[in-house]
């Protein structure tokens, strides 16, 4: 009966071999499958991270091509701009003041029409 006991416990810890080998080749095998999974997202993420520097550097490279077309132009215009607000300015003051000689005639001639018309 002891030996029998033995076989037993013999058996028992090959069985027990078994099952640890076999969960170990389930956790490598599940490792491998994870890691592949990270590797090949890690590809996908890496291939749209590029693209979206490929387009970013493209938007960025238009904006810089625009922006010196365009400097050179809106410096021009805010030139012609002030030079048209300064022009405007002095033919406003051009016209009050040749609006208020046009009043001082009329003043003068409503009173010497009012001297004319009382002396007479």
């Amino acid at each position: 009966m002891e030996d029998d006991m033995r076989r037993t416990h013999k058996h028992y810890l090959e069985l027990m071999d078994a099952v640890d080998e076999n969960y170990k080749q389930i956790e490598e095998e599940t490792q491998e499958h994870f890691e592949e999974f990270l590797n090949r997202w890690k590809g996908v993420a890496k291939e749209k991270i590029e693209q979206y520097r490929a387009a970013f550097g493209a938007v960025k490279a238009e904006k810089e091509e625009i922006q010196t077309r365009l400097e050179p132009i809106v410096t021009d215009l805010t030139v012609r701009n002030k030079k048209l607000v300064a022009d405007y300015e002095k033919l406003l003051e051009k016209y009050n003041n040749d609006l208020e000689a046009e009043r001082n005639k009329a003043k003068e001639k409503e009173e010497l029409l009012g001297c004319l018309l009382y002396t007479s």
